[in-house]
């Protein structure tokens, strides 16, 4: 059975919410690159349930390393410390007032991936890594 690895282009939004827009490429229009596992660690609410993810473009690997390559390699987000931290103060209160459908959490070990890794959905030490319930 092969593993179906798809790369997508995705809203600064749902990389912020995959928790993982950090350690993840950007590409010149802003947007990020993450693969199926990543996708995996977004909490839907509830509308998403029904209409789907919005702001999430299925692409190739070759088109994801061209993007990569045309921005110069570039990760995480470019937003000051304090507007960080106000997002994630914004994204708790709207966590607290969504239903609690979906409780996994992803965790990263925070080490950098190349662009290998990333579109071929595996992360560092990805043994590790593990799903928690809340």
């Amino acid at each position: 059975m092969a593993f179906d690895n798809a790369v997508y282009l995705v809203s600064r939004d749902i990389a912020i919410r995959s928790g993982l827009i950090q350690e993840r490429y950007r590409i010149a229009d802003g947007r990020f690159v993450l693969n199926n596992k990543d996708l995996s660690y977004v909490r839907f609410t509830p509308d998403e349930y029904i209409d789907g993810l919005k702001g999430v473009e299925r692409t190739s690997d070759e088109i994801a390393a061209r993007l990569i390559a045309e921005n110069g390699y570039k990760m995480g987000d470019d937003i000051t410390e304090q507007e960080q931290q106000e997002q994630e103060s914004n994204q708790e209160e709207q966590s607290d007032t969504e239903s609690d459908n979906d409780n996994t959490e992803g965790v990263t070990n925070g080490d950098d991936d190349n662009v290998e890794d990333v579109l071929e959905g595996s992360t560092n030490n990805e043994e590790n890594n593990e799903i928690t319930e809340e």
